[in-house]
């Protein structure tokens, strides 16, 4: 009987250490894939989307996990961040460029989207948000012969 014990804990300890096998290429599989599942998920082209899913999270969580010693996650924190440059930058050049009645609503979309910006972002656009401002002062501003 203690025979049948011991053959059971090894059989046991034996299949245990394949599903543990099974687990850890899983594993390997899922980190291996994350990269892009990362670049798929965070597409960050709906400016409306930025309250919810904050690029400037995402960005301050990949220069978190990329300072210790992930270094394939940097390449993701730049290849997201030209993305947002790109789109944003866009997204100026049409809010400035489409017709008064569309325009005041959509540059205040880009106004809000840009505080969910990166820092680093949120430097190279502020001259373009500040421009945003006099634009929408402008276009809001009714003079007084109105009343």
């Amino acid at each position: 009987m203690e025979y049948l014990i011991d053959l059971l804990k090894e059989l046991n300890d034996y299949y245990k250490f394949e599903s543990i096998q099974d687990d850890i290429i899983q594993l390997k599989t899922r980190i291996s894939q994350l990269p892009n599942e990362i670049l798929q998920k965070y597409d960050f082209t709906d400016l409306n989307k930025y309250v919810n899913e904050s690029p400037k999270d995402v960005c301050e969580q990949l220069k978190l996990v990329s300072s210790n010693g992930y270094s394939k996650y940097t390449q993701i924190y730049r290849q997201i961040i030209e993305k947002l440059r790109k789109n944003f930058s866009s997204e100026i050049n049409y809010g400035k460029n489409i017709t008064s009645f569309n325009r005041s609503m959509k540059l205040t979309i880009i106004k809000d989207a840009f505080y969910y910006l990166p820092d680093e972002l949120q430097k190279i656009f502020h001259n373009d948000i500040e421009e945003i401002n006099q634009i929408i002062g402008k276009e809001v501003y009714m003079p007084d012969y109105f009343y």
